[in-house]
């Protein structure tokens, strides 16, 4: 016998279905692999820049900027509530 008091939450019964939080560990996970992402786009973006702008300089500017990226995105992925 089940109790109407004692519906389980996401039933369709209930009117506000709550979605479980990412586990930390999940959420960290992300967060990293999108900050090795970034820097692998920029890395990928200076060794383009090197070649065709024939500006050695490119690749460590694209490093630079892809690890701030990184960052960046980074400090928004955990600071979300």
């Amino acid at each position: 016998m089940t109790n109407k008091t004692e519906e389980r939450v996401g039933t369709p019964t209930d009117p506000s279905p709550r979605r479980p939080e990412a586990a930390p560990a999940l959420r960290l996970a992300g967060a990293g692999a999108t900050v090795v992402a970034t820097i692998a786009v920029g890395l990928l973006v200076g060794v383009g820049a090197a070649r065709y702008l024939n500006w050695p300089l490119a690749i460590p500017a694209g490093l630079i900027l892809g690890f701030i990226t990184g960052m960046v995105s980074l400090f928004r992925q955990l600071t979300r509530p």
